[in-house]
């Protein structure tokens, strides 16, 4: 690893990862509040759901995929593809830092990111179960977020290896954020129509099943695959970085 490229990797991303960050916590302790909000009231209209249930539905099933998404779309094309487009690349790589370096600090500051973000928005949302007193499942609570991570790790990865695969930012853009949106439009037409059940197998999204998780089945394979993606796809960023011609 180099210590200059991580320090610029953070330095050139830490506002993005802040403001993402603070979205999403922001938008979990709303949802907190409002669950309260509604159980303590006058007693009218009791609701007849728990926390975890209004999470699964209004937070993890759009919210917190569509957020670190965007994160991991715009810092995957920043960290390789923009650098190799604007000539930055070229400056580094004249350097004595080689290219298994670059890609290899780059890749370990993207999972260390997305690992540090999910690990905060989890605190959080602890924090609110502690002072809204909610009543959360807190095993169920940490098996979704575990869940959340290895699906947003594997969208990274993807974004990662478009950006290692192409010279312009343009075409990594194109594949790296094309590829996560279509996934989750696939398993969103295949949720709302009976007819199009079967796309639900096309899209990385089905692996990322929180009605599996909290009724505690079925969900230990698909984490393992959301695993084996992530892993694969950062291991083939790193070979495509290593081996492709570059523009310097």
């Amino acid at each position: 690893m180099s210590k200059t490229i991580l320090k610029q990797s953070v330095r050139n991303n830490y506002k993005i990862w802040l403001v993402i960050t603070l979205v999403l916590c922001l938008f979990l302790t709303m949802i907190f509040a409002a669950f309260n909000l509604r159980d303590t009231g006058e007693g009218e209209n009791p609701i007849s759901f728990t926390i975890l249930t209004l999470l699964t539905t209004s937070f993890y099933g759009m919210i917190a995929l569509i957020i670190p998404m965007i994160y991991s779309i715009f810092v995957g094309n920043r960290l390789i593809a923009r650098e190799i487009d604007s000539g930055i690349m070229s400056s580094t790589l004249n350097t004595p830092i080689t290219r298994n370096k670059v890609i290899i600090t780059k890749a370990v500051f993207f999972i260390s990111s997305i690992i540090l973000m999910m690990a905060v928005l989890t605190l959080v949302g602890l924090l609110m179960d502690s002072i809204f007193n909610t009543d959360l499942d807190i095993s169920t609570y940490l098996l979704i977020n575990l869940g959340l991570t290895l699906y947003s790790l594997a969208v990274s990865g993807i974004v990662f290896l478009s950006s290692s695969i192409f010279n312009k930012s343009s075409n990594a853009m194109a594949l790296g954020a094309g590829l996560p949106l279509l996934f989750y439009v696939l398993a969103l037409v295949a949720s709302l129509e009976d007819s199009f059940d079967f796309l639900k197998y096309f899209s990385l999204n089905t692996l990322f099943n929180t009605t599996n998780i909290v009724a505690g089945s079925n969900y230990i394979i698909p984490f393992i695959a959301m695993f084996v993606i992530a892993i694969g796809t950062y291991v083939a960023s790193v070979i495509c970085f290593k081996n492709k011609d570059l523009p310097i």
